[in-house]
Order: structure tokens, then C-alpha cells, then sequence
């Protein structure tokens, strides 16, 4: 299945289902080990500062076509970045570009892990992605979204230390949730 940049464009013209399973619980580092953050509260924020920061350069590349697409580089990396790249190609390959803005919550933390000296994998949450205020047009400005599309996704979210930060963090990971329906 399709993944983050390329997983907004389904979401934006496609209708999804979803499985029954229960997210996991949020867990807490052993006592041996120094968490990036004093509380699950400030790994929130900050899950919630990165991906609002993403989200944002996110739109604004695709409302521009795809162009300028290694702007993003600032606010991923690993696979968020590659399949965002992969994204905003395809759409700068198809004449495709959005109006319009996403909204996200994130409903819920997943994990709050020490970095283990690679700052890989420190905030794990869910999120839940609306595309109801988002359209896809191809270059003749006819909109490509499907009439049937689910506008609201949910997705699994993970976020690396930000280089050269200790609580910076940067979007590595955007992958559609199957489980339970966290985004009503």
C-alpha cells in the first residue's frame, strides 16, 4: 500500500477501510534509560510542532505541482522523506497539483523511546489526517478526487531526532492505520 506522500494522494482520491484491532498503549522507557522528553505532554507538543511543520511544506509542494520538492529534507527523513520525494515526483509527472489545506490531530501517542544514542524512532503516535478541504486538479484545473474518497485517514506516525537538536524532532515515517478507527 502506498505510503506517505503518495498515501495523501489515495486519501485524497480514494475511500479505505478499517480493520478492528486496538492501537497500542503508550509505554514508557524503563527507569535505566533517559527519555528525550520530561513528559508525555512535551513529546506531544513536539510530535504535534513537527508534523504541523511538515504538513505545511507538504501543501505547499504539492500546491506548487511537486517543484522545488527538496525543501522537505528540512522536516523528514528516512522513509517519510523518500516516499514524500516519490510523491510530489509523481504529482509533478501527472500535471497534478492541490488547493486547499489538510487538517490533522493527533489522536494519540504511541511511544515515547530514549534515542538509544541514534536519535531513530523517538515519538511514536496516531494521527488522523482530513483532506476535506483539499482538492486534486490535473493541468486542465479538473479535479481528479474521487467523489467516494474517505477525507479522513488515519495513520501511524513516527519521528527521528532532529540533527543537531535534543528535542527537534522530524517526521520519519506516515503509514496508513488499519487498525481501530481512531478518528471519530
Amino acid at each position: 500500500m502506498l505510503v506517505g506522500s503518495a498515501a495523501m494522494l489515495v486519501a485524497l482520491s480514494l475511500s479505505g477501510c478499517f480493520a478492528q484491532e486496538t492501537p497500542d498503549a503508550t509505554s514508557s522507557p524503563s527507569p535505566s534509560t533517559t527519555p528525550v522528553f520530561a513528559s508525555e505532554e512535551e513529546a506531544l507538543a513536539a510530535a504535534t510542532e513537527a508534523y504541523g511543520n511538515y504538513q505545511e511544506l507538504e501543501t505547499e509542494i504539492f500546491g506548487a505541482g511537486g517543484t522545488a520538492a527538496a525543501r522537505i529534507e528540512a522536516v523528514s527523513t528516512r522513509a517519510a522523506l523518500d516516499e514524500a520525494l516519490a510523491g510530489f515526483a509523481r504529482f509533478e509527472h501527472d500535471g497534478l497539483h492541490s488547493v486547499g489545506e489538510p487538517s490533522f490531530t493527533i489522536a494519540k501517542l504511541q511511544h515515547v523511546s530514549p534515542p538509544a544514542g541514534n536519535g531513530y524512532d523517538v515519538v511514536g503516535a496516531y494521527l488522523c489526517l482530513d483532506v476535506s478541504g483539499v482538492d486534486v486538479l490535473d493541468s486542465k484545473g479538473t479535479s481528479v478526487v474521487s467523489p467516494t474518497r474517505n477525507s479522513i485517514q488515519a495513520y501511524e506516525i513516527s519521528f527521528d531526532q532532529q540533527v543537531g537538536s535534543s528535542d527537534s524532532l522530524v517526521l520519519s515515517s506516515r503509514e496508513i492505520w488499519t487498525g481501530a478507527d481512531l478518528c471519530d
